[in-house]
């Protein structure tokens, strides 16, 4: 039935069918549909279905199938099945099917999806669809509770959370990258200055890499700066870095660092590398530092 009506309206046939345990998809040759059209589709399949129209399913001879409009014409040979819905549609099929078109219950459409030079239709019937509307209302009100609207509301209430995400998101930025210049400030002034530079190294336990690094490139930024620091955890990471005035190539630093974890993986350019992916602990993280400046001492 909703493969005729999408037949009829939209002149989309159908190229594919599946029958799950829930629900149902048929593949039209369509690649866009749009919701309007989908409803239209939908709209005529439920009349359909109202109307509790007479289904016929027989084994028609050859000269009865002549007669026949069949919407497919399957390729076997000798005799098949054909279903005629009241003339609504007349198809060979060898499935299943109800004596009146009431039976069926209600049709819905769920989603469609495209793919490719298709569209997928996925739907469901009956009391399967009366078990899809009830849970999904479930959901809606509930979700309208939390959010003290009503349901018609929920679109409107949802985007004043995301502007507001986008705001606090930002905020947050703004406050840890002002935390990161401060504790850089307050590192960079106590580094040790013994080598004609300034040293600065750190290992830490379950903070963000990302951090890390963003501290990092903030103590290059002065001038006269090394910076290696690493990170604790089940991957991970060490970060060897020099302020671009100083002429040390920081990838062979971070490999020696990299050697006591037994780990290759590593590299950037002589100004900043990092490496890691591996499981270390606090102290094989200060292991891998210490290794890491005897090489750049040695």
């Amino acid at each position: 039935i909703l493969s005729q009506s999408f037949v009829r309206l939209q002149q989309a046939e159908t190229v594919g069918f599946h029958l799950g345990s829930d629900s149902v998809t048929i593949d039209l040759n369509q690649a866009s549909l749009s919701q309007d059209a989908v409803d239209a589709a939908e709209d005529l399949a439920n009349q359909v279905v109202a109307e509790n129209r007479p289904v016929r399913v027989w084994y028609p001879t050859e000269e009865e199938r002549e007669r026949l409009n069949l919407r497919k014409v399957p390729e076997v040979e000798g005799r098949f099945r054909v279903v005629d819905i009241d003339g609504f549609d007349v198809t060979a099929c060898g499935g299943t099917h109800v004596a009146h078109t009431g039976e069926i219950g209600l049709i819905k459409v769920l989603r469609v999806d495209r793919r490719g030079d298709t569209s997928r239709v996925e739907f469901r019937c009956g009391v399967r669809a009366l078990h899809d509307y009830r849970e999904k209302n479930r959901l809606l009100y509930q979700l309208a509770a939390d959010l003290t609207t009503g349901y018609w509301e929920i679109p409107a209430a949802l985007e004043r959370l995301r502007e507001q995400n986008k705001t606090l998101q930002r905020d947050l930025r703004a406050a840890q990258a002002a935390l990161i210049q401060n504790e850089a400030e307050l590192m960079w002034q106590s580094a040790d200055q013994s080598a004609g530079f300034r040293l600065i190294t750190h290992a830490y336990t379950d903070r963000d890499v990302a951090d890390v690094r963003q501290l990092v490139q903030t103590l290059i930024a002065h001038p006269a700066t090394i910076a290696i620091c690493g990170v604790a955890g089940d991957k991970a990471q060490l970060i060897a870095a020099r302020s671009e005035d100083l002429p040390y190539d920081m990838v062979p630093v971070l490999k020696q660092g990299l050697a006591v974890w037994g780990v290759e993986r590593g590299g950037g350019r002589p100004s900043l590398a990092q490496g890691g992916g591996t499981a270390a602990s606090y102290d094989q993280v200060e292991a891998a530092l210490a290794a890491a400046v005897r090489h750049l001492q040695g």
